[in-house]
């Protein structure tokens, strides 16, 4: 179990992404080797997601949480 864990919401933030990794990388190794970063993508129906899934496979981090097929069904945050 990482020392410290990063837990990121994400909708339709596919133009953010890479760079929010790149900076939060670089401050968290600052202070430690031992972190993970999770990404929660939320339905948003842009490239989110695919992103995200580069992202693990090239780093081996963020890890993506998912439900289901790979995401989640419906925004989490949304009022029912």
């Amino acid at each position: 179990m990482p020392q410290l864990s990063i837990v990121i919401p994400v909708y339709r933030a596919e133009g953010c992404l890479d760079e929010l990794y790149r900076r939060l990388v670089s401050a968290l190794e600052l202070l430690t080797k031992d972190f993970e970063i999770v990404m929660v993508e939320d339905c948003g129906g842009d490239r989110s997601w695919e992103i995200i899934c580069r992202l693990a496979a090239a780093r081996g981090n963020p890890a993506a949480v998912c439900q289901g097929a790979g995401r989640l069904r419906r925004r989490a945050g949304a009022p029912r």
